[in-house]
């Protein structure tokens, strides 16, 4: 299995256990990470999704609902 896959995946899953209006926000921030930062790999570090570069550039976190 590649790698990448597992790491996206996690991205994923975390954005997908919120409500639909949520989901659409948290893309956005993901699209603008993205876009800012396009060698920034994500991660999972601390069991939180993250984006890394160079160390930890960002964490993905929402509060729950």
């Amino acid at each position: 299995m590649n790698p990448l896959s597992i790491k996206t995946r996690a991205v994923d899953e975390y954005i997908a256990s919120f409500p639909e209006e949520v989901q659409t926000k948290l893309e956005q921030l993901r699209i603008a990470i993205k876009k800012g930062a396009p060698e920034a790999e994500e991660v999972n570090s601390y069991q939180m999704p993250a984006y890394k570069y160079h160390g930890i550039l960002v964490f993905l976190l929402f509060p729950s609902i």
